[in-house]
């Protein structure tokens, strides 16, 4: 089977590179806004009762305003113009229900993979040979349904689709890439990770990159 080359994997990491000059204040602005509302929740848990809430808000905070950054990298990726307060987007109620309802599918897509890893390796009679199969093999399916999942997000910020057919055309824009896809994720993971060695100032332009990336992927295999 021929596979398309929609994504060259150095082209692909140069576009994003390029683009992330001139996004990054929007995108640290977006970042640090979340950890400060996340912080400000979690260590509301003080509180008797009510703790819990704080932690479970906290959390759907966090996914809601990760997704509004995705969405961000999206449109710098289009060249079009952005902004820290895109990612406010989210926390409309319309689109945070579709947000919450697709991490609850891809919480129940995993779920099985990751209880037969933990049983493998918790239970004592599991262990063993056949057991170190098992968890390579989940491991496996995780990576793979992990890379054809990566749309949804964006397909559900962007296009505003329902959970159920973000991971329909995520599966479907995924499809023939994979290897493509795995490629730019490993070189990118291991570029991210080089960033980090001199006292973390490289991260200042591969975080923001990373999510232009994505949005750079994402336009390439969704289109605009």
């Amino acid at each position: 089977m021929a596979i398309s080359k929609i994504l060259p994997l150095q082209d692909t990491l140069k576009e994003a590179w390029n683009k992330t000059f001139g996004a990054k204040a929007s995108i640290w602005a977006a970042i640090g806004i979340t950890i400060v509302i996340v912080a400000i929740l979690h260590a509301l848990k003080i509180f008797p009762l009510i703790g819990i809430l704080f932690v479970i808000l906290g959390k759907i905070a966090g996914q809601l305003l990760r997704a509004g950054i995705v969405f961000i990298g999206i449109l710098r990726a289009r060249s079009a113009p952005i902004t820290y307060k895109k990612m406010f987007r989210t926390i409309e109620l319309y689109l945070a229900l579709k947000i919450i309802g697709l991490f609850i599918l891809e919480f129940f897509i995993f779920l099985p993979l990751a209880i037969i890893i933990a049983a493998f390796n918790i239970i004592p009679a599991l262990n063993g040979f056949i057991g170190l199969v098992v968890s390579i093999l989940c491991f496996i399916a995780i990576v793979v349904l992990t890379i054809r999942l990566s749309m949804a997000t964006g397909l559900v910020v962007d296009k505003q689709s329902n959970p159920l057919e973000a991971i329909k055309q995520s599966f479907i824009a995924t499809r023939n890439h994979f290897w493509e896809l795995l490629g730019i994720y490993v070189v990118f993971g291991i570029i991210f990770l080089l960033s980090i060695i001199p006292i973390g100032i490289g991260l200042i332009w591969t975080i923001p990159m990373s999510f232009v990336l994505y949005g750079t992927v994402y336009k390439k295999l969704v289109g605009g």
